[in-house]
């Protein structure tokens, strides 16, 4: 069943809509959902509907069968929609699940990774009457220290989406969710419980690349979905290319190496959760390729290959830090810092046409409609 508005937005009578296109065995498993904690004032159908269903802030769907799956805060699957499948749901793995292990997905992941543990707590108790007793959850004294240290990290993964992409909990959302009368049986509002939208920051390309790098190693280290360490990695790729386009035929030779590095990390990483025919796998090998075409990129990776990159100079001044292009006599000189320095000051002018990339969107859906990279790359 779809609807295809946000969570906080569709009414009883888009629901009932949907509801009525089911045939008479959906319909039945759907009303043998649990209701959850809902408040009675609801209509059994809302309450089963609010209960159970997912989104991906633009389009709510129940299915029977996944929202029967078991809720992680470090889940080891996602839910994910096909459009080129006629919106197939299906479950993918997100690391390798070991025998015998519980195949779990995370109820709101974009809410979730950016909450403390107390947060998520009661906002899965607000809404799904559970408490959660996973890894990154479980407040055993042994756990205590690593539990604050995750909580820190969800913070700074917090402040890090919000100076990305504007998208961010309010204050006083905050605030509730951090009050000690917050508890089951005071719902909160489902307006409440959805992202804000503001402006995001201000930043330099130097500023995104650290961001998102630092994004992607929080979320890997936190243990949170593959496919959002993968959209971080593959940001920060991004904006250091967009950064290196920007010097006057000079190319910064540890950034080539850092665009190949971030690269190569998340098509390796997307491809051990992925099919190698997976949509967004062969969009992100694409878009490396096309990286690989930009001159700036193709000279400097061909250098750092090659044996003159590995010569040890007899001065530390000597060392190559750049490379300086002359795509007319088709030359290249070999500059150190302090030489690109001087280079950069006497010369910094525009990107050459040829060079510029296309920016990609500053709307981050990869990790609710796993099908970002369709627009992002």
């Amino acid at each position: 069943m779809e609807i295809p508005k946000p969570g906080h937005e569709y009414t009883e009578h888009d629901l009932i809509d949907a509801f009525s296109l089911l045939l008479t065995p959906e319909q039945h498993s759907v009303l043998s959902l649990s209701i959850g904690n809902r408040p009675s004032s609801e209509s059994q159908l809302m309450q089963i509907m609010r209960s159970n269903a997912f989104g991906d802030g633009s389009t709510t769907w129940l299915h029977p069968t996944i929202c029967r799956i078991n809720h992680s805060c470090i889940p080891n699957a996602t839910s994910h929609h096909d459009a080129d499948m006629d919106d197939l749901a299906q479950i993918i793995s997100e690391r390798e699940i070991k025998q015998g292990e519980e195949i779990t997905i995370s109820y709101n992941n974009q809410i979730g990774e950016i909450c403390t543990a107390r947060e998520r707590a009661v906002l899965l108790q607000n809404q799904y009457g559970f408490e959660c007793d996973c890894a990154a959850c479980s407040r055993s004294s042994k756990e205590g220290e690593e539990l604050s240290l995750s909580d820190t990290r969800r913070l700074l993964i917090s402040s890090l989406r919000s100076a990305l992409t504007g998208l961010t909990l309010t204050p006083e959302v905050r605030s509730l969710l951090n009050s000690p009368s917050s508890c089951s049986t005071t719902p909160i509002p489902p307006n409440l419980l959805s992202l804000t939208q503001t402006a995001p920051s201000f930043l330099t390309y130097s500023q995104k690349t650290c961001f998102h790098l630092l994004l992607a190693r929080l979320r890997l280290a936190e243990g949170l979905e593959t496919t959002d360490i993968v959209d971080s990695y593959f940001q920060a790729a991004d904006a250091q290319v967009v950064q290196l386009l920007t010097l006057p035929d000079v190319v910064i030779l540890d950034w080539a190496r850092n665009v190949r590095l971030w690269m190569e990390t998340a098509m390796e990483m997307l491809e051990k959760v992925r099919d190698p025919y997976d949509a967004n796998a062969q969009m992100l090998r694409k878009t490396w390729k096309g990286m690989q075409e930009k001159l700036r990129v193709k000279v400097a990776l061909e250098f750092l290959d090659s044996d003159a990159s590995s010569i040890v100079p007899g001065s530390a001044d000597d060392v190559p830090f750049a490379l300086r292009i002359f795509p007319e006599t088709k030359r290249i000189q070999v500059l150190s810092e302090a030489e690109c320095n001087e280079v950069l000051k006497q010369s910094y002018g525009p990107v050459s046409q040829e060079d510029v990339l296309e920016q990609p969107s500053t709307k981050n859906n990869f990790s609710s409609s796993k099908n970002a990279y369709d627009s992002q790359l």
